[in-house]
């Protein structure tokens, strides 16, 4: 999943809960916040019956903003993958408990998105495992190429062949588009389709695919393009042509730390043992300057791993 706020799992299925009711109610808001309701009664929500609450209305109070947020960041593919943000909050609105009372003077009395700030980034993960195939295909035209990379690199994680074909699905269309059109920030995209290319065993399209990208005029996606095919030169047994690929991806982007992971995979498929421990302590020292946020720390790991065994440690 992408970023966002720390959540357990009983809060994680009851978000994942309200925006399958959503998607099955949407973009009716008045019906979702009853069938919430509803739901809430009968105990559906599992997070909500794990907690203690004072009251029955302490809970409904706090299911009731849930819902909220959940309507309020929730891309809606009838409305182009955008939330529909309407004023609900306002003092006078009638509470979406349907109490009778004012919001401001029911379930308004917390205001839940100061304690727990669901973000549209965190929904936009759940909605995109529940949309249809079709309306998958569509999420391209909506949503920026970095979140959906993301969204796909978290389902090829699951190594589950269903979801490498939503990758699919979801990023064809992306790299369809003409070079001017594709840029940088579709790196995770490319990734992610990669990988699933090879879960799937499509290596022709991924063949094909790399080397489109081995000639784009991005920098940076030239360099990823070339990372990728050193790899699969090397799984070929190629070594010679992969060293060539190396170097070239060196010179365009020699500040880029893949190289390093790169680099030691390559010397420890020739069995280079004692060179990967060279060159392993080499990378540590370099990247641990570039290091200040700690978002390099598990490359740093593998590394050292390499670095502590001279037989090299493969992942």
């Amino acid at each position: 999943m992408v970023d966002g706020p720390e959540i357990d799992d009983e809060l994680e299925d009851t978000l994942i809960d309200m925006v399958n009711l959503l998607l099955k109610i949407e973009p009716d808001r008045d019906l979702f916040f009853r069938t919430i309701t509803k739901h809430l009664n009968q105990g559906l929500f599992e997070f909500f019956e794990v907690m203690e609450f004072p009251s029955a209305k302490d809970k409904r109070m706090l299911a009731s903003q849930f819902a909220i947020m959940v309507w309020n960041h929730s891309p809606l593919p009838s409305n182009n993958y955008q939330p529909i943000l309407e004023p609900i909050l306002d003092k006078n609105t009638p509470c979406v408990c349907e109490s009778g009372k004012p919001f401001k003077q029911c379930c308004g009395l917390i205001l839940l998105s100061e304690m727990l700030p669901i973000t549209t980034e965190m929904l936009t993960t759940y909605v995109l495992d529940e949309v249809s195939d079709s309306a998958l295909k569509q999420a391209w035209h909506h949503l920026p190429p970095p979140l959906l990379g993301e969204i796909a690199l978290a389902w090829c994680q699951e190594m589950d062949p269903d979801q490498a074909e939503r990758v699919l699905l979801m990023l064809n269309p992306l790299f369809k588009q003409d070079e001017a059109k594709i840029d940088a920030s579709y790196e995770s995209a490319f990734d992610a389709i990669i990988d699933a290319c090879s879960m799937l065993n499509k290596s022709r399209k991924k063949s094909a695919l790399i080397k489109r990208m081995m000639r784009h005029p991005d920098q940076r996606l030239r360099a990823n393009a070339m990372h990728r095919q050193c790899c699969v030169l090397t799984d070929q047994g190629d070594i010679k042509q992969a060293w060539v690929c190396f170097q070239e991806a060196q010179r365009i982007e020699p500040d880029n730390v893949g190289l390093s992971h790169l680099e030691l995979l390559m010397l420890l498929s020739e069995n280079k043992s004692e060179q990967a421990t060279m060159r392993a302590a080499y990378w540590i020292k370099r990247i641990q300057g570039m290091n200040p946020d700690g978002q390099y720390d598990h490359l740093l790991a593998w590394i050292q791993q390499v670095a502590d065994d001279q037989r090299g440690i493969v992942i």
